[in-house]
């Protein structure tokens, strides 16, 4: 069925803002509409948004290209504030601000809608599971959350509407527009968050942000209409001992100051609240900012021990990773709620295809961050340290690198003489290689995983791995296909090949849930021998922090210490595997070692990036609705290849 117009609007807006470059033919798909009513929708999105210069282009007859993000950025947050609220947001705004059981007809009376309607969209939470109710008959229906839920759904419906240059405008605007503010909050209690934003700004030497300001109003005006009608946090001392120091004491004092200013009281863990509020929502820290870093620095330093024995990677002397993820962390950790309804500054999946491995060191750090303070970073909060830690890994020299460092073994039964001869040549002439070890005919096998390709004196069987044969001279003849093969990307290409071709495929035709699938490949990797008995739990509790999807795919993974053997386990779902908002057909699981990050760093993010594009996920897909016998060549074609176009 295709979308309504304005649904079809906002889902186009979002996958351009989702993605860099966009396949008309499968968007038109996934929107359900045809390719002609696509590009109208785009020459309209186009025409709308840009102002002198044009967000998109097209690139040929089948694809666009983003061209100016930040044009796009800019109109999808004025469409945002802008918008209509939709019925459903409607029903829900009015439970949150109703603190006891409300009647159908008086929804249906202040929100201007039918009876008919107001009960669909209850039904409808009721069946999909999106809301906590109690239902009366009597008396109608009450939405059943803690008070910290109901800050949070609050803050997510008002906050897109609120702007920090005209709080007051458009807070009057919002109540026109969109929703009967005044029949749900006293004039007395929105003048008041208004007011407390001005204190914090008058009072308070760090500075804020627009972003913050409107979060600020949005949970401001929740504790105070909440206290008003006594829904009360639980008091809770625990958030509050992490943070009893100056900062804290200054904090305190300045929300005091404030409260007092405007005329209100509230009680201690409300208060409490809006301290760790103000010390997370300031986008500069203008107090001990020295003793933070002091503070924080056990915890930093167990990240980052962390994150060298699983990926061996050496992270403990950059001074600017330190400094900063102990400041981040710490406004993460005292924040002691999540700000949900906090704008996405970057797009997700972007940020994930770009930097996976930053991504997978940040899932180190909330692992870490949990454990110590029972609070696990999701979502925006994962991608901040995601960039904090790549920025590190940039420092290293470890960003993108197509082929890297060649690693080879020597073969050899001229004996341990003429094999250190052949490497300490092979060395000095290409830079890029590193000979891993040298081994008999008898040996070699055993030390596959260790390397990239193998360097023999004698004829050798075909193991998956180039082979390039040589004798002690190393005639200039010998070296010239080896001088081929480290040029350009042939290197990576090679082992991406081999990596694909000994994959072990598993049918995931039963699979309706993502957990079930993850299991089943982790199941096949034990039967191989490749992971131990842990690596699942593992896996999924990584998916936790962070789920792994994409568009078409999921490429799952778990801790490197519990890996044996560096082996790919292909699962494919012709029927598709909800997944985190996505329809997933294949599942590629990437048991990595510690041993193979260690040896060669950057392949685990050159090989993700290389399944990650667009292009590859839909070659993929393909491959998944028809997995015949030679589905492991079609799939190096389509990762090693142009991805099937």
């Amino acid at each position: 069925m295709p979308m309504p117009a304005s649904s079809l609007h906002s889902f186009v807006l979002h996958y351009l803002a989702d993605h860099d470059r966009v396949d008309l033919i499968e968007l038109s798909e996934l929107a359900g509409v045809t390719q002609q009513t696509l590009r109208m929708e785009l020459s309209a999105i186009k025409a709308a948004a840009s102002s002198g210069e044009p967000c998109f282009e097209e690139l040929s007859s089948r694809y666009v290209e983003v061209t100016n993000r930040t044009v796009l950025t800019r109109f999808l947050d004025a469409r945002r504030a802008s918008g209509e609220l939709s019925s459903g947001d409607r029903v829900v705004l009015a439970l949150v601000l109703s603190p006891d059981f409300v009647t159908m007809r008086r929804l249906a009376s202040e929100l201007f809608m039918s009876r008919s309607a107001v009960e669909k969209c209850l039904a409808k939470f009721s069946r999909e599971g999106l809301l906590a109710l109690e239902t009366s008959r009597q008396r109608g229906v009450k939405l059943a959350v803690d008070v910290e839920d109901r800050y949070a759904m609050l803050v997510r419906i008002l906050r897109p509407y609120v702007n920090a240059t005209d709080l007051e405008g458009s807070l009057r605007r919002f109540s026109e527009d969109c929703f009967p503010l005044g029949a749900f909050v006293d004039d007395g209690e929105l003048a008041a968050s208004r007011a407390f934003v001005g204190a914090v700004q008058e009072l308070d030497s760090a500075s804020y942000v627009a972003d913050s300001l409107e979060e600020l109003l949005c949970r401001g005006l929740a504790v105070f209409w909440c206290v008003h009608r006594d829904l009360l946090l639980a008091c809770d001392g625990e958030s509050t001992k992490e943070v009893e120091d100056s900062d804290f004491d200054h904090y305190e004092d300045i929300v005091r100051l404030c409260l007092c200013a405007v005329g209100e009281e509230v009680p201690s863990a409300e208060e409490a609240y809006l301290v760790r509020l103000l010390m997370s929502l300031r986008k500069t820290c203008t107090h001990d900012n020295d003793a933070v870093v002091e503070r924080m620095a056990p915890l930093v330093q167990q990240i980052v021990g962390e994150i060298k024995t699983r990926y061996s990677i050496d992270l403990t002397e950059d001074r600017k990773l330190l400094e900063g993820l102990s400041l981040h962390v710490w406004t993460t950790v005292i924040r002691g709620v999540s700000l949900s309804s906090e704008p996405v500054l970057y797009p997700m999946d972007d940020l994930r295809r770009t930097y996976p491995l930053g991504f997978e060191l940040a899932a180190v750090a909330a692992e870490v961050i949990e454990r110590r303070y029972g609070y696990l970073p999701k979502g925006n909060e994962i991608a901040y340290i995601a960039l904090h830690l790549q920025a590190a890994l940039e420092r290293m020299g470890m960003s993108t690198d197509p082929g890297g460092e060649l690693r080879a073994i020597i073969v050899c039964h001229y004996g341990l003489a003429a094999s250190t001869l052949i490497a300490e040549r092979l060395e000095r002439v290409f830079s890029q290689l590193r000979v891993v070890g040298m081994y008999s005919v008898a040996e070699y096998r055993a030390h596959l995983d260790e390397c990239d390709a193998i360097v023999s004196t004698e004829p050798l069987g075909d193991d998956g791995h180039p082979v390039f044969y040589v004798t002690p001279m190393l005639h200039e003849a010998e070296l010239v296909p080896m001088s081929r093969f480290m040029e350009g990307h042939d290197r990576f290409d090679s082992r991406a090949a081999v990596t694909l071709l000994e994959s072990v495929v598993v049918d995931l035709s039963g699979s309706v849930v993502p957990g079930d699938s993850i299991m089943r490949l982790v199941e096949a990797l034990r039967e191989q021998g490749c992971v131990d008995h842990l690596y699942g739990e593992s896996v999924l509790r990584r998916e936790r922090v962070s789920p792994t999807s994409l568009d078409y795919i999921a490429i799952p993974h778990g801790d490197p210490e519990h890996v044996l053997h560096t082996r790919l386990a292909v699962g494919f779902a012709p029927q598709g595997i909800e997944w985190d908002g996505s329809t997933v057909f294949a599942v590629l699981m990437l048991a990595f070692s510690s041993e193979g990050f260690a040896a060669s760093p950057r392949f685990f993010s050159s090989f993700y990036r290389r399944l990650a594009r667009p292009e590859t996920e839909r070659g993929l897909r393909e491959v998944a609705k028809m997995p015949g016998v030679d589905c492991r060549r079609r799939m190096v074609r389509i990762v090693i290849g142009d991805g099937g176009r």
